[in-house]
C-alpha cells in the first residue's frame, strides 16, 4: 500500500471567507488520481483497479508492499536481476516497467502527473472554490 496525500493547502483567510474547503480537497484529489493513472505502472491494470481516495489522500494499494517498492522503481530485496557488463557481475535492482498499457508508467508516477498537470489542478481548484461561492469561470 502506499499513500500520496495531495496538498491543497489553502490560507486561512480564503478558509475564513468561505468555510470549509475539504469538499474542494477531495474533489482535487480525485482529479489527481485520474490524471496519474497514465503514469502508474501496470501489467494487469489491478493496482488501478484497487486505487482509492479518501479526503485527500489517494491510496494505491497491491499485493503486500507492490505499490510501495512500484512507486521507488527498486525491486523487493534479494530480487534481483544479474548483469553483466564488461565482463563484471552487476547488480540491477531498478525495474524495468512494460509501458504497454501505460505509455507513461514509471517509478514515482505522481510526481510525472504533477508535472505534466499541475497548472491543470491549480485551475481546478480555483473552478471548485469559485463554484462554491457562487462565482463562475
Amino acid at each position: 500500500m502506499w499513500h500520496v496525500y495531495v496538498n491543497s493547502y489553502f490560507s486561512p483567510a480564503l478558509v475564513e471567507a468561505v468555510g470549509d474547503l475539504s469538499d474542494v480537497a477531495h474533489d482535487l484529489a480525485k482529479q489527481a488520481e485520474r490524471d496519474a493513472e497514465p503514469f502508474v505502472p501496470a501489467k494487469t491494470g489491478r493496482m488501478n483497479s484497487m486505487t482509492r481516495v479518501s479526503g485527500s489522500v489517494i491510496t494505491y494499494q497491491g499485493s503486500g508492499k507492490q505499490a510501495f517498492w512500484l512507486f521507488r522503481g527498486k525491486t523487493r530485496q534479494g530480487s534481483y536481476r544479474t548483469v553483466f557488463e564488461e565482463g563484471k557481475l552487476l547488480v540491477d535492482d531498478r525495474i524495468h516497467f512494460t509501458k504497454t498499457i501505460h505509455p507513461k508508467a514509471q517509478a514515482h508516477w505522481f510526481w510525472g502527473a504533477k508535472n505534466e498537470n499541475a497548472e491543470k489542478w491549480r485551475e481546478f481548484s480555483t473552478n471548485e472554490i469559485l463554484k462554491k461561492i457562487g462565482g463562475r469561470r
